[in-house]
C-alpha cells in the first residue's frame, strides 16, 4: 500500500478487465499498473489459451486500461505460434501506449519436466532470431522499452544486446 512505500500491480491476461467496471474499481482502489500476458494476437491468441473471444476481450481491456489511464506493460513468450506476429505485436505496444514489452524465451525452471513444452510450441533459437530483432527495431525507434529473457545474447543483433538479461538477470552491459 502507499502507506508503506508500496504500488499494486497486477499480472493478468486481461480476461476479466474487459469489463470497465473492474478496471474503473481496481484503479480506485490505487491499482498503479497492469503487467499483461499478451501471448498472441487473434486466433493465435484464443487458440494458446483455448477460449474463443479471448483476444476480443484482451483487445477491450486494453481500450479500457487507456481510458482510465492505467499505465501497462506486458508479457510477450516467444512461443513457436507467435513468432510470426512479433512485430504486429511491437506495432500494438507503440499504438495502445505499452511502456515497456518483455519477450521471453525458454524458461529454464522445473515446467521443463512436464512435457508442455514440446518442438511443436518452443522453437529453435535460430527461429526466433529474425522477428525479435524486427520486433525490437520497431521499439527501438518508438522510444519504447524492450527487455529480452532467457535467450543467450547471441540471439539478438549487436544493436539489442543492452536489452537482453542473463539467467542471473543482471542486464549485460556494452
Amino acid at each position: 500500500n502507499a502507506g508503506i512505500g508500496l504500488s499494486s500491480t497486477i499480472i493478468s491476461n486481461m480476461q476479466v478487465l474487459s469489463s470497465r467496471a473492474t478496471v474503473t474499481r481496481l484503479k480506485n482502489a490505487g491499482l498503479r499498473d497492469v503487467l499483461v500476458s499478451l501471448q498472441a494476437l487473434g486466433p493465435v491468441y484464443d487458440d494458446i489459451v483455448r477460449q474463443k473471444g479471448a483476444h476480443v476481450r484482451q483487445m477491450k481491456a486494453l481500450r479500457h486500461l487507456q481510458e482510465e489511464g492505467l499505465p501497462f506493460r506486458w508479457n510477450t513468450v516467444l512461443s513457436r505460434p507467435v513468432l510470426d506476429q512479433l512485430s504486429d505485436i511491437a506495432t500494438l505496444a507503440i499504438r495502445t501506449g505499452a511502456e515497456v514489452v518483455n519477450f521471453l524465451g525458454f524458461n529454464p525452471f522445473n515446467d521443463q519436466q512436464t512435457g508442455k513444452r514440446s518442438a511443436v510450441n518452443v522453437p529453435h533459437y535460430s527461429e526466433i532470431a529474425r522477428p525479435l530483432d524486427a520486433a525490437l527495431d520497431t521499439l527501438a525507434a518508438a522510444g519504447i522499452e524492450a527487455n529480452v529473457r532467457y535467450l543467450p545474447f547471441c540471439m539478438v543483433a549487436e544493436r539489442h544486446r543492452k536489452s537482453v538479461y542473463n539467467r542471473s538477470e543482471e542486464r549485460r552491459v556494452g
